[in-house]
């Protein structure tokens, strides 16, 4: 049994279960999902529901059937993984908030998809059970494509302003910084 992973899944799962539902009861919540049609219609819902599956089937071989000797390895492609699917609701909200495309986003995304990517790639050395080699490159097509790449390029609802311009009027501006720097 590889406990460590088990008590990783006990503590930061619920985290993300938490983050994640707090995203989705936002005021915002159109905005994170914006590039995507109806839910289902939408190929994020569905990609998100076959990477679930995968990750649940994937994380109960690591904990109770395999016995392996990449632990540390899986252990830490686990971590990034989870640390960056626990940080991506709230970084996502607090850019909607302050009404910028923030790179700490992109930077949690590609964290997420770096930890499947590694969590892929030790299934495929470490494991001959198909099944488990399947659903780690589902997992990580999910991360890597459909959240990292295609998300992040359509997420198009916010405009990038300037910090400061020669001729822009104040009510261009929302935050004390910008209007600050705008008399200076």
């Amino acid at each position: 049994m590889f406990n460590e992973l088990l008590y990783l899944i006990v503590v930061v799962g619920p985290l993300i279960v938490y983050t994640h539902y707090d995203a989705f009861i936002s005021e915002f919540r159109n905005d994170l999902w914006e590039p995507f049609p109806t839910w289902y219609k939408n190929p994020w819902f569905w990609s998100r529901a076959c990477m679930l599956c995968s990750f649940v089937y994937i994380t109960i071989m690591y904990i109770f059937v395999i016995e392996n000797t990449n632990k540390q390895y899986i252990l830490l492609s686990y971590i990034l993984l989870m640390t960056g699917a626990v940080l991506w609701a709230p970084a996502c909200l607090i850019s909607l908030h302050r009404d910028i495309k923030s790179n700490f986003v992109l930077i949690v995304v590609w964290l997420t998809a770096l930890g499947s990517f590694g969590l892929c790639l030790n299934t495929i050395i470490g494991n001959e059970d198909i099944l488990m080699i399947l659903a780690s490159v589902i997992s990580t097509l999910h991360f890597v494509v459909v959240d990292a790449l295609y998300w992040w390029y359509t997420w198009q609802k916010l405009d990038r302003k300037p910090l400061f311009t020669i001729d822009a009027s104040e009510s261009d501006y929302n935050t004390p910084l910008q209007n600050s720097l705008i008399h200076i």
